[in-house]
C-alpha cells in the first residue's frame, strides 16, 4: 500500500520529485526546470519582456518620426558670433550677457554703415544735379552768345553812315534770334490779344470800358509779352482788359 503524501505538502510539489535524487544529476536538473515553469516567470523577467513588447509595437512609429525630422548636420559658412554663443548654451536656458551684448554691437555697428551709405548717396545725388544744372545754363548761355555779337555789331555802327532802316532792320534780326533759342530751349510766348482774360496766365494792369456784352473780360492790349517753359509760367501777360458798365 502505497502511503500518501504529508498534510503540509501540496500534491505535486516539486520538492517530492526530488526526494531521492542526486542534486547534481540530470534528473535534479529536469525537475528544477519543471518546477520554475510551474510557477511563471520571475517579476523582474516579466516586466524586461513587458518593455521589450513596447519598443518593438512603437518601432515603426519612432523610426518614422526620425526619419520625418533629420536635423540638419551641414553648419553654415557665415555662422555669427551671435549664433555660436547660443550654440554654447544649454537648450532653454535664456540668453547670456555676452550674447546680448554681440547682438547690440552688431546692430550699431548696422545703424552707422546704413548712415554712412545714405550720407554718401546724398552727396553723390547733389552733386549730380548740380553738374546737370550747370551744364543746361552753359549751354543756354553759348547759344546767346550769338545773338549778343550781333546786336553789339548793331550799337558799334557809324551814326553818320548808318541809316534808320538798316538798324531797324539789325535789331529785327537779333530778336528772331533770340526767339528762335528760346523756342528751342522749351519757352512759349504769351501773347493773349483779342482773347479771354486767364488769371492763371495774364495779370490785367487796366480795366477798358467795353462797347459790347461781347467784349466783357477780353484782353484789350498786350502791354507786356509773358513766357511760359513746358507748361510753367515764367512771367505772366501784363493787359488790359474790357470790362463791360
Amino acid at each position: 500500500m502505497t502511503p500518501s503524501p504529508p498534510a503540509d505538502k501540496p500534491a505535486g510539489d516539486p520538492s517530492d520529485l526530488q526526494d531521492g535524487l542526486d542534486p547534481d544529476g540530470p534528473e535534479a536538473a529536469l525537475a528544477a526546470g519543471d518546477a520554475a515553469q510551474a510557477e511563471g516567470p520571475a517579476p523582474e523577467d516579466a516586466a524586461r519582456a513587458t518593455s521589450a513588447g513596447d519598443a518593438a509595437a512603437n518601432g515603426d512609429d519612432s523610426s518614422a518620426t526620425a526619419d520625418e525630422s533629420p536635423e540638419d548636420a551641414s553648419a553654415s559658412p557665415s555662422q555669427t558670433k551671435i549664433e555660436a554663443e547660443r550654440d554654447r548654451e544649454p537648450a532653454g536656458a535664456a540668453p547670456s550677457v555676452s550674447a546680448l551684448q554681440a547682438e547690440l554691437d552688431r546692430a550699431q555697428d548696422h545703424r552707422i554703415r546704413l548712415a554712412a551709405d545714405f550720407d554718401n548717396y546724398r552727396k553723390r545725388t547733389e552733386g549730380q544735379l548740380r553738374s546737370r544744372w550747370n551744364h543746361a545754363q552753359a549751354d543756354l548761355l553759348a547759344r546767346l552768345l550769338d545773338p549778343l555779337d550781333d546786336l553789339s555789331r548793331v550799337t558799334g555802327c557809324d551814326p553818320e553812315t548808318a541809316t534808320a532802316e538798316s538798324l531797324v532792320e539789325g535789331v529785327a534780326q537779333v530778336e528772331r534770334k533770340f526767339a528762335r533759342i528760346l523756342e528751342d530751349a522749351g519757352v512759349e510766348v504769351v501773347d493773349p490779344l483779342g482773347k479771354p482774360f486767364d488769371p492763371n496766365r495774364m495779370e490785367a494792369m487796366m480795366r477798358v470800358p467795353a462797347d459790347s456784352e461781347e467784349l466783357d473780360e477780353v484782353v484789350q492790349l498786350v502791354v507786356q509779352r509773358g513766357f511760359t517753359h513746358k507748361g510753367q509760367l515764367l512771367r505772366p501777360a501784363r493787359v488790359a482788359v474790357y470790362k463791360a458798365e
